[in-house]
């Protein structure tokens, strides 16, 4: 079963108590989302193993070939959005991570697809 948290950014840190790398992959089409989710990330998280992905397709092919701890997913995405991630994942059974789900739509429709 996938689960959903509602997270409000602020000032945070966290240390991996296994002292190995945390290893999250981000996925938005935009670079420069991307860029400041990986900057705040590293300024706050260590060790930290950062994975990128600009659609769906390629955040699923990282998500069947790596070991992940967290997956930060947009839902507005070319190819492949983040509710057809999420319901592929939900059928196939591929998650042994947590997903946070980042994206500026407020509709309720958006939100129940989220949570089907």
């Amino acid at each position: 079963m996938l689960r959903f948290s509602v997270v409000h950014f602020g000032r945070f840190s966290f240390t991996n108590p296994l002292a190995s790398n945390m290893k999250i992959l981000i996925v938005d089409d935009h670079d420069f989302f991307r860029l400041g989710v990986s900057t705040l990330l590293e300024s706050s998280i260590s060790p930290l193993i950062l994975l990128e992905a600009e659609n769906g397709k390629k955040a699923l092919e990282i998500m069947q070939n790596q070991i992940l701890d967290l997956v930060i997913l947009d839902i507005s995405m070319p190819v492949m959005n983040g509710v057809e991630v999420l319901r592929y994942l939900k059928k196939t059974g591929l998650k042994s991570f947590k997903i946070l789900v980042l994206t500026l739509y407020n509709e309720p429709v958006v939100v129940h697809q989220l949570l089907e």
